[in-house]
């Protein structure tokens, strides 16, 4: 059976972010956590590897799909991770309604 990467690249998906502990041919959610983490990493500053650890799927529909565990990125910020959390959710466009 075709891996999923590979099946991708057959439809001219090739620049999957390469993000160490992703292994989308096991588990092909991990191809969304990797491509969020590359655009959240600018965002927050740090490294797209420890956005990608603080991400993990939503348990509750109402939340979305994945939820970030702001404190995860372990940054000293003057209002706290709650503050964090607002700056970094006013830079992100969020589809569906949601926010």
């Amino acid at each position: 059976m075709e891996s999923i990467t590979h099946a991708l690249a057959s439809l001219g998906v090739n620049d999957l972010p390469h993000i160490a502990a992703a292994h989308p041919s096991e588990n092909p959610l991990d191809i969304f956590r990797s491509h969020i983490a590359e655009r959240l990493a600018p965002l927050a500053g740090v490294a797209p590897d420890i956005v990608f650890a603080g991400l993990d799927r939503s348990i509750k529909p109402e939340t979305g799909d994945f939820v970030f565990a702001v404190p995860r990125l372990r940054l000293k910020t003057p209002g706290g991770p709650a503050q964090l959390a607002s700056q970094l959710q006013s830079q992100v466009h969020v589809y569906g309604g949601r926010s």
